[in-house]
């Protein structure tokens, strides 16, 4: 899958398996993130607690994004 930028200098893609995050330039990241299903669930449920995601229906759409 190609990269897709998200905002504030960070980039994604998808492996199958993992989201990769990659920070600045996509090419050659200063930084990388691999999150598997289960992290990417515990930062959707961290953004809910903080407020950014409202309800259940806001989470299924975040998910159904991320593939």
């Amino acid at each position: 899958m190609e990269k897709t930028y998200l905002g504030d200098g960070l980039y994604a893609e998808f492996d199958g398996y993992m989201i990769r995050l990659m920070a600045n330039n996509p090419s050659t990241p200063d930084n990388e993130v691999f999150m598997e299903d289960c992290v990417f669930n515990a930062l959707l449920d961290f953004a809910r607690r903080i407020g950014w995601l409202k309800d259940k229906e806001d989470q299924q759409e975040a998910l159904k994004k991320a593939g």
